[in-house]
């Protein structure tokens, strides 16, 4: 059993999507855990991304032994995602570390969860659904968009992201409004646990 306080939905949603091991899919990764007292005190993963994503116990700092065994991957670590108390000292540290990152974009988001039990439906002149596998055209433009404002990293291999997406429209993670044929808005949920679905 993992002890970890707040539940991971975010690493535990991409575990259960790619994997424990590293494979040819972006976000996978070789899944680590931390042991102490005989207890799984956190995981972490280094996606073939870039991205560390991770969870811990939070009652001790394991900054160090996290990064240290990064530095040791043959991935170059990029980024790190996760419960900003968590992630905002092992970016410092790993910056340190690294002097070649360039942080290009951080953010701080509160999450929050939406109960829709006494949300009723109301007609619209918009279309608003879950997208499917014919949409990817209209989501890559607007994905492709939104990277590039942010200056991200582009060199994802086409194929691996049409697979990511198909993966992702299975899950009914990507929510989009569309005026007329037009796909001018999406959402996407980070995780999926016990059929809820959290957005951002």
């Amino acid at each position: 059993m993992i002890n970890i306080k707040n539940h991971p939905f975010f690493i535990l949603s991409n575990l259960n999507a790619y994997g424990s091991q590293l494979t040819n899919d972006t976000y996978s990764g070789n899944f680590k855990c931390l042991v102490k007292d005989k207890k799984v005190v956190g995981i972490f993963a280094l996606t073939k991304a870039g991205n560390l994503i991770m969870q811990t116990g939070r009652a001790y700092d394991y900054t160090k032994i996290i990064i240290d065994e990064c530095l040791e991957d043959t991935i170059l670590l990029k980024g790190v995602v996760g419960a900003w108390e968590l992630v905002q000292p092992i970016w410092d540290y790993a910056k340190k570390q690294l002097p070649s990152i360039k942080e290009t974009l951080s953010g701080k988001k509160i999450l929050f969860q939406l109960i829709l039990d006494n949300v009723f439906w109301r007609p619209s002149k918009f279309e608003v659904r879950y997208l499917e596998s014919l949409d990817c055209p209209v989501w890559e433009q607007l994905n492709k968009t939104y990277r590039q404002e942010n200056n991200l990293d582009q060199r994802e291999e086409e194929d691996a992201r049409y697979k990511r997406f198909l993966q992702d429209v299975d899950n009914k993670y990507w929510y989009g409004l569309f005026i007329g044929k037009n796909l001018v808005y999406i959402a996407c949920g980070i995780s999926n646990i016990d059929n809820v679905i959290y957005w951002v």
